[in-house]
């Protein structure tokens, strides 16, 4: 890896201020810099299935770049399914648990992880999650092969309302009727299931961001007529190590290699088993799990000493789109993430405003995140 050292800044006290918006669906968290402007970025946040805005933003959240960069954070919550959790409608089954009183799927299980493909089993060892739609619908899939054809899609938009990118975009468009914004700089960044909303965003929402940022999760397949209006920037940020959203990608899910390659060609950049990056790493680099020692890398993991994050951008993209994987060699689908996440995510999104080719490598700072 060739080594990009960030600056880690002194933390002093806090001085951007939380509040609270109903958007449509309740109270909605905020925070909004000292002397926001014209010029103020915002970053939507969309936690993944189960969890919630309060505890996202723990995990996940960019409020400690606020003050010293300047944006706001909206920090949403999800609709609760028929289990008590919170999620996006996303696609296919990036969704939640809408059914669960059918009488044909309330009495079957399966193994949420997919670390394995396994039949249908109306015993639950306490480690499985119950059938959200009848158990018939699943006939040719739990006793199936790997070929992608025959994976049917959870019937997601007709049980759980495809309502997600309406109050999302919502929430931007009631924004601005309460705070001066910059328009060309709008940012989803998502989680998981919150991950797969934001690649909806970038299909259906394109005139309102400027990029999508996805943390393990996986745009929606050729066959959902994903159309941008216009190009859409992408980083797309997932462990390697992850075994609920496969790095290598399982199903109907893309790995993360296939997921930048498949988006990027919205952006114009090359595709496919054409697609090259900069700096003459290979899609064998990108897909190896393992430190391919060809690209530019960050620290942003607790869990791995030193840097521990390729990165690999799409060469061949248009003027005003990018398609950017972080590798997270050796992260999970729980990661711990050091003070350098959120530094480097704020810098990426900050030089990647709407109609402009992006510019991230311009700072040669030092040190390490917070390891251990």
């Amino acid at each position: 890896m060739r080594n990009i050292n960030l600056f880690v800044p002194i933390r002093r006290r806090q001085a951007y201020k939380t509040k609270y918006h109903d958007f449509g669906r309740g109270n909605v968290k905020v925070h909004v810099p000292d002397g926001a402007s014209n010029s103020t970025p915002v970053v939507l946040l969309v936690h993944g299935y189960s969890d919630d805005a309060d505890n996202f933003i723990k995990q996940f959240g960019l409020q400690d770049e606020i003050d010293g960069q300047k944006f706001y954070q909206i920090i949403p919550n999800g609709r609760t399914d028929a289990l008590g959790y919170r999620f996006w409608s996303a696609w296919g089954d990036w969704c939640g648990d809408c059914n669960t009183s059918s009488t044909e799927a309330s009495g079957y299980y399966y193994d949420y992880n997919y670390d394995s493909r396994r039949v249908l089993t109306p015993e639950n060892d306490g480690s499985m999650r119950r059938l959200s739609t009848p158990a018939s619908y699943y006939d040719d899939v739990f006793a199936y092969d790997d070929d992608p054809e025959n994976w049917q899609d959870y019937k997601c938009f007709e049980m759980c309302n495809d309502t997600d990118v309406g109050y999302l975009t919502g929430i931007i468009k009631q924004f601005g009727e309460l705070y001066p914004y910059d328009r060309s700089q709008v940012h989803a960044l998502g989680q998981s299931n919150g991950a797969a909303m934001v690649y909806r965003l970038g299909c259906e929402a394109a005139d309102i961001f400027a990029s999508i940022i996805p943390f393990e999760g996986s745009p929606p397949p050729a066959d959902y007529n994903c159309t941008p209006s216009e190009p859409v920037h992408l980083l797309h940020i997932h462990g390697t190590d992850d075994h609920t959203v496969y790095y290598d990608g399982k199903h109907r899910d893309m790995g993360a290699v296939d997921s930048v390659t498949f988006f990027g060609g919205y952006n114009g950049c090359s595709t496919g088993a054409n697609a090259t990056f900069l700096n003459n790493a290979t899609i064998a680099n990108a897909k190896y799990r393992g430190d391919s020692s060809h690209t530019d890398s960050l620290d942003i993991s607790k869990n791995v000493n030193g840097y521990d994050t390729e990165v690999f951008e799409l060469a061949g993209c248009a003027s005003d789109g990018t398609a950017t994987l972080w590798k997270v060699v050796g992260e999970t689908h729980d990661p711990s993430l050091n003070s350098n996440y959120a530094t480097n995510v704020v810098k990426w999104i900050k030089n990647h405003p709407k109609g402009t080719s992006g510019n991230f490598y311009t700072a040669t700072d030092t040190e390490y995140g917070d390891d251990g």
